[in-house]
């Protein structure tokens, strides 16, 4: 555990079953820090009240920037993607959601200032986190993460079933595996086009 994080795993009665690519539980993963960037206001509406057209049962709630959501998935699919081995003790496959949350997200931060430098923070932050199989270098991490997706189509195989099990999206919305791919290297592009050019 690191000094200012947790995580807890909530059990709960499932009434199906769950595809390999997902956890059998809740997980709440809690960070003790200041955020990067300010804080947004935001409602909270249940889906319930959505539709049945009530208002939000929270009307403002400060959460942090989608922005800074956004560098903390991007480091952590690197990082995560280059040390994973699967079918190890605590594998988890559940990782892949970052690639669909980052495309998801890519039309929040398009243009955004802060994005560079907050993944380029995240990034050295993250430095060493999985062992040794990650490049230090974090502009490798990225190639190396990009290079393991394309590369093994186990990848795209756990994505499809994490989209399939966990999106709300409607059917024309759901965002398929080569369009989050190449959302997530565009996100890479505009961090390390420097170095990549």
């Amino acid at each position: 555990m690191r000094a200012g994080f947790f995580s807890a795993d909530l059990a709960y009665p499932s009434r199906f079953a769950s595809g390999q690519g997902l956890r059998p539980y809740i997980r709440i993963e809690m960070s003790f820090h200041e955020p990067a960037l300010k804080p947004i206001d935001r409602s909270i509406q249940t889906f319930i009240a959505r539709f049945q057209d009530k208002p939000p049962e929270v009307s403002s709630f400060p959460c942090i920037d989608p922005v800074e959501t956004a560098a903390d998935k991007l480091s952590a699919l690197a990082w995560r993607v280059c040390t994973r081995q699967r079918g190890a003790v605590g594998d988890d496959p559940t990782i892949i959601r970052h690639l669909h949350d980052l495309a998801a997200l890519e039309t929040y931060i398009a243009g955004a200032s802060e994005f560079k430098d907050l993944v380029r923070q995240t990034a050295q932050n993250d430095t060493g986190r999985g062992g040794a199989a990650a490049p230090l270098d974090d502009a490798e991490r990225f190639a190396a993460m990009l290079d393991l997706l394309r590369s093994d189509k186990s990848w795209a195989s756990e994505y499809e079933t994490f989209v399939l099990q966990v999106s709300f999206a409607g059917f024309h919305e759901t965002i398929s595996f080569a369009e989050a791919f190449a959302a997530t290297r565009r996100l890479v592009a505009t961090v390390y086009r420097e170095e990549n050019a």
